[in-house]
């Protein structure tokens, strides 16, 4: 292109020293030029076409340089040929001028370029920077550590395989990734963010559309003057490209492309969270399973003990009264069955809607007494809640807002746009073929007064900013304070499950002395009751603590930002 426009130029001064017009000469070298400009420049602009429709593995980059290469050489083309006359003749004139200024504009040469750098280094600043008024996010100093013991690796460092060994919690984890109804939602969100980026992205790329018309115009004013039929008819073609100067375009696409990565971090923290909500389901299942499953085996004792204080009452051993006593306990201890069967059933009903299913029978694993204890680090360096999806989701929303202020600033400033067109035009068809027509066109088009309307639409978008801003610097502050909570959660759970443990094995010895001591008469049937209650409440207690130890593992794992990655 570079060549064509030499060529030109060169063609029409070799006429102009001929002794033809300026305007004439520039008209003759773009006609002379026009043939061969076009053939050269046809055959390597058919050459890209595979490129443009290219398709499968890598054809999104391979599209990108075709599209990118084959509307660049129409537009180097049809500017080369439109334009290079007419800047020819620009300067030829100007060249005129200047040499008649030239004595004066020596003494003020220096201080004129001075006067033109800081013009266009300020208009540059000002419409490519947002630094003017975007300030960024202030997170303080952030800890590195909470605890001594901390270490450089983290439970968010392993596949959530790692974190839930039970296969059949992995099974549902696995339905629930494929068919949760919010996994789907941000996958298609997902594509949704996808197309509008690329339909942004395209908006910086010439526009081209061909309409081919047939028409009749007939009029008759004031019904006394008739026009004769006035046929027209036309296939034209027309490119449109607006040259994006000052950025507007640019800061467009980069608030799309922040709202597509944006999306892309949204859809790994729900993925994060139905992987947290389908674990701590499980784990409530599996601890009401055992809770039931312990008050199943006291109610076995129960009834034991209730047929022996009906021996020795009908025996005349023991009065009526500790058999009654019995009744009491073994009634009391059968209230307790239905509730925990309804929170069973409702807790299979919630695991099968995260998964995806209609409530179902789910299926259960290790016990939570089988369950291995997971080596959690209780210490958290800092640097590893950055990989938290929903704080990349909040940044990258923060980019948007930014880009926001960009565009606010560019549309400040004029719009450029370029219009080409060609085609044929006549108002018949037999010489439809012989009637060629086209045209060339640019619009400048700059606000005057508009009552500040710019002005304050570029205030809004820094304000919108600023809440932005200060939206994410909240993220984080929070992202820190679950990552605390959840590790001195954690670290008490585990601390409660031993002393639990202790309990359990003392209540149960307890109960053993109780039942030595009563037949051999040393103590009432009353303290008997008291260590099998005392026993049983140590057991539900235990369950409920390994529950909770297991369920502040997941709220950890989910709190540092595990579960995420596809390893």
């Amino acid at each position: 292109m570079a060549k064509n426009a030499i060529l030109i130029v060169e063609f029409a001064k070799e006429e102009v020293e001929a002794g033809k017009d300026l305007e004439e000469a520039a008209v003759t070298a773009a006609k002379l030029r026009f043939r061969p400009i076009v053939m050269t420049s046809l055959a390597f602009i058919l050459g890209m076409l595979p490129l443009v429709f290219a398709s499968g593995p890598g054809s999104e980059s391979r599209r990108n340089i075709g599209i990118g290469v084959f509307f660049g050489m129409i537009t180097g083309i049809t500017v080369g040929i439109v334009f290079v006359p007419f800047f020819f003749v620009l300067i030829y004139k100007l060249r005129s001028r200047i040499s008649k200024w030239r004595p004066k504009l020596r003494k003020a040469g220096k201080a004129l370029s001075v006067v033109a750098v800081m013009a266009v280094s300020s208009l540059t600043l000002d419409s490519c920077s947002t630094s003017r008024y975007c300030d960024k996010p202030d997170l303080g100093e952030m800890p590195k550590a909470y605890f001594e013991d901390s270490s450089d690796r983290s439970i968010a460092d392993l596949d959530w395989r790692e974190v839930y060994e039970s296969p059949e919690l992995q099974k549902l984890i696995d339905a629930a990734l494929e068919y949760n109804k919010d996994i789907l939602i941000a996958a298609e969100r997902l594509k949704e963010m996808e197309y509008r980026y690329r339909v942004q992205r395209s908006a910086q790329l010439p526009s081209v559309s061909v309409k081919g018309y047939a028409q009749n115009d007939h009029s008759n004013y004031g019904g006394t003057d008739p026009k004769p039929d006035s046929p027209e008819f036309g296939v034209k073609a027309s490119l449109q490209w607006e040259v994006d100067l000052w950025g507007r375009l640019r800061w467009s696409k980069k608030e799309k492309l922040a709202g597509y990565l944006g999306t892309v971090e949204a859809q790994k923290a729900v993925r994060t969270s139905v992987i947290a909500s389908v674990a701590s389901a499980y784990y409530e299942l599996v601890g009401l399973d055992k809770k039931l499953e312990i008050v199943t085996n006291t109610l076995v004792t129960r009834q034991k003990s209730v047929n022996q204080a009906k021996l020795r009452a009908e025996g005349g051993l023991t009065s009526e009264i500790p058999y009654q006593q019995a009744l009491v306990e073994l009634a009391s201890t059968e209230a307790l069955v239905p509730d925990l069967q309804k929170q069973i059933a409702l807790k299979e009903s919630e695991l099968c809607f995260i998964t995806g299913s209609y409530p179902k029978d789910v299926e259960r694993g290790l016990s939570l007494s089988e369950m291995s204890k997971t080596v959690v680090p209780s210490g958290v360096l800092s640097d590893i809640l950055r990989r938290r999806p929903d704080l990349m989701q909040s940044e990258n929303t923060l980019r948007a807002a930014e880009a926001r202020v960009g565009v606010a600033m560019a549309e400040r400033f004029p719009s450029f746009t370029i219009n080409l067109g060609a085609g044929e035009e006549n108002n018949a068809l037999k010489d439809f073929l012989k009637s060629p027509f086209w045209f060339t066109g640019a619009t400048l088009a700059s606000p005057v007064f508009e009552f500040g309307k710019r002005r304050s639409a570029l205030k809004a978008a820094v304000a919108s900013y600023e809440q932005t801003r200060l939206e994410y610097e909240k993220d984080v502050m929070q992202a820190f304070r679950e990552v605390y909570d959840a590790t001195v959660t954690f670290r008490s759970a585990r601390s409660n499950t031993d002393v639990k443990v202790e309990m359990e094995r003392a209540s149960k010895k307890y109960v053993v002395l109780a039942n030595s001591q009563y037949i051999n008469g040393v103590i009432s049937y009353m303290d008997v009751l008291d260590a099998q209650r005392k026993y049983l409440a140590s057991q539900l207690e235990l369950s409920e603590a390994r529950t909770k130890e297991n369920l502040s593992v997941v709220n950890l794992y989910k709190a540092l930002g595990g579960g995420w990655k596809d390893f």
